[in-house]
C-alpha cells in the first residue's frame, strides 16, 4: 500500500499520467527528460553562452586597444613607485574635492606579498598626508576612496606612493596598473 502512494505522489508531482506498461514508463521518462532539458537546461546553457560571448568581446576589444572607455593606465612597480598628478586652480574650482578615488586596475603579484599605498598632497610649501590603503587580497584590484579633510585648497600635486612591498624582496614580475586619480564629492 505504501508503495502505491509513493508512486502516485511521484507521478502527480511530475504532472504526468500514471503509466501502465513498462515500455510506457520508459517513454514517459524520456519525454519528461526532454521537456525538462528543453525548458530548463537549454535557457541556462544559452544564458551562460551569452555571458561568455560578452566577456570575450570585451577582452578582444581591450587587446586591440579600444575598450570603448577612455582610461589612462599608469604602471607602478618596485622601480617606479610614485605617481604624481598636477591639480591647478581651475580643476579645484570646477570639481568637488572632498574625496580622492584611486582605482587599481590590474595587479601582478606572484608572491602575494602585502601591497600598500600612501596618498599625499604637496603644495609649494608643504606636503600634507591624506591617507593610506592596502590591497586585500594582495593580488586583487579595486577602488579605494580617501577623505581629503579640506587639504586640497591650493594648487599642487596629488601624490600616490607605493609603500610596500620592499624593493629588495620583491621580484621583477611585480607590477600594478592604476587609473588616473579622481576627485569626488562626499
Amino acid at each position: 500500500m505504501k508503495s502505491y502512494w509513493r508512486k502516485s505522489i511521484y507521478w502527480s508531482l511530475l504532472l504526468l499520467p500514471k503509466p501502465v506498461e513498462p515500455e510506457a514508463r520508459i517513454d514517459v521518462m524520456f519525454r519528461s527528460l526532454f521537456i525538462f532539458c528543453r525548458g530548463v537546461c537549454l535557457p541556462v546553457l544559452l544564458l551562460f553562452a551569452a555571458c561568455n560571448a560578452a566577456n570575450v568581446t570585451v577582452a578582444v576589444n581591450e587587446a586591440n586597444g579600444d575598450s570603448g572607455i577612455s582610461q589612462e593606465r599608469y604602471r607602478l612597480d618596485t622601480k617606479n613607485r610614485v605617481l604624481t598628478q598636477q591639480l591647478d586652480e581651475t580643476t579645484l574650482e570646477r570639481t568637488a574635492h572632498d574625496l580622492v578615488e584611486v582605482e587599481v586596475l590590474e595587479v601582478v603579484n606572484p608572491e602575494k606579498g602585502a601591497v600598500g599605498f600612501e596618498v599625499s598632497y604637496e603644495t609649494g610649501k608643504e606636503r600634507k598626508f591624506i591617507g593610506t590603503f592596502a590591497l586585500y587580497p594582495s593580488d586583487k584590484p579595486g577602488k579605494f576612496i580617501l577623505r581629503t579633510s579640506g587639504k586640497l585648497e591650493q594648487p599642487g600635486k596629488l601624490i600616490l606612493t607605493l609603500t610596500s612591498p620592499d624593493p629588495s624582496t620583491s621580484t621583477d614580475r611585480f607590477h600594478i596598473y592604476v587609473a588616473r586619480m579622481r576627485l569626488r564629492k562626499a
